[in-house]
Parts: C-alpha cells; structure tokens; sequence
C-alpha cells in the first residue's frame, strides 16, 4: 500500500508531487498509527513524522480541493453529483 501511494505520490518522470495524494498518505498514516503494531514497533517515530507533516499540508490541500466558501463547496459537489448520476443512469 505505501509503495502504490509513494509511486501516486511522486513522478519521478516529471519529478512533480500530486498533491491530490496528501490526505490518502495522512489517513494511511493514521491507520497505521493506530492499527499497526508491528509496523509501529519498527518505525513510530518515521510514522509519527508522516503522520505529524501530512496532516499539516492535508489542512492546507483539503479545504482548496473541496471548495473554501460555501458556494465554491456547492458547485464542486454539484459536478461530483452530476457525474455520479449520470453514470448511475447509464448503467440502468
């Protein structure tokens, strides 16, 4: 899981960030965190890092992904929205 996220993460070829991927690498993170002992027993502090510096830019990356103001978080639930039913009614 973490090889598949860094390879989504970082384009070598372009050698570019997706930034789309920071709040999957926080709530991998996270779920590690708590649900991994054996990965914490090996690396917590590497992990606490991650945990600590993701969360920091996901707060940064969220709120422009998904809109700032309300009708800014309207009109891109309404593209999302839109999609979604159109495929749901082509698929009936």
């Amino acid at each position: 899981r973490w090889k598949k996220l860094l390879k989504d993460f970082y384009s070598k070829k372009r050698d570019s960030f997706d930034l789309s991927k920071i709040p999957d690498i926080y709530d991998c993170a996270k779920y590690d965190l708590f649900h991994s002992p054996v990965l914490l027993k090996l690396k917590k502090k590497h992990l606490a890092s991650i945990l600590y510096i993701s969360q920091a830019l996901a707060d940064i990356a969220v709120p422009q992904e998904y809109g700032i103001r309300a009708e800014n978080k309207f009109s891109i639930g309404q593209k999302i929205g839109r999609t979604l039913l159109k495929k749901i009614r082509d698929d009936i």
